[in-house]
C-alpha cells in the first residue's frame, strides 16, 4: 500500500484565472498552449480556473507510489508526467511572478503529478457588505506526485 511520505499547503495568487505549478529549475522559455483546464509541459503546469478567485489553496503530497485519491471529492482530475530537474515546486503567480519553493520532493527525477481541483462559487454577501470584506470563490487544489 503506498504511503504518504511529506505534504504541505500553500496559498497562491490567481491572475485572470491562471497559475502555474513548477519545477524552481523548469525552462521558463518552453511555450505551453492555455487551451484547457490543465496544461502540461516538461516541467511545469498551467491550471485555468473556472471561477474568478484571488487566491487558490494548494495541497503538495509526495507518496513512495501511486498515491490514494477519492475521485468524488474533486470537480476535475487528470494525472501528467512531469520532468523535475530540482525537486523543488514552486508556482507561477503570473502577474505577482513566481513564488520560492513550496515543497520539496524526494528527489529530482520524473514524477507521476495528479491535479484535482474543487471550486466553489462566490458566497452571497449581505448589501451592505464593504468591498473590502466582500467573500471570494474558493479554489482548492490538491497536487499529488509519486516517482514514475
Amino acid at each position: 500500500m503506498p504511503r504518504l511520505v511529506a505534504a504541505a499547503d500553500a496559498e497562491v495568487i490567481v491572475a485572470r484565472r491562471l497559475f502555474g505549478v513548477l519545477d524552481s529549475g523548469a525552462d521558463l522559455r518552453e511555450r505551453i498552449a492555455i487551451d484547457s483546464w490543465l496544461n502540461a509541459g516538461e516541467s511545469r503546469v498551467f491550471l485555468r480556473t473556472r471561477e474568478d478567485a484571488v487566491h487558490a489553496e494548494l495541497r503538495l503530497e509526495a507518496w513512495d507510489g501511486p498515491a490514494e485519491f477519492d475521485g468524488e471529492a474533486w470537480q476535475r482530475s487528470a494525472t501528467v508526467r512531469l520532468s523535475m530537474p530540482t525537486g523543488r515546486v514552486a508556482a507561477d503567480q503570473i502577474d505577482a511572478g513566481f513564488t520560492p519553493p513550496l515543497f520539496s520532493l524526494p528527489g529530482p527525477g520524473p514524477y507521476h503529478v495528479r491535479f484535482a481541483i474543487r471550486e466553489e462559487p462566490e458566497p452571497e454577501a449581505a448589501p451592505d457588505t464593504p468591498d473590502w470584506e466582500w467573500p471570494e470563490p474558493e479554489v482548492r487544489v490538491l497536487v499529488q506526485f509519486w516517482r514514475a
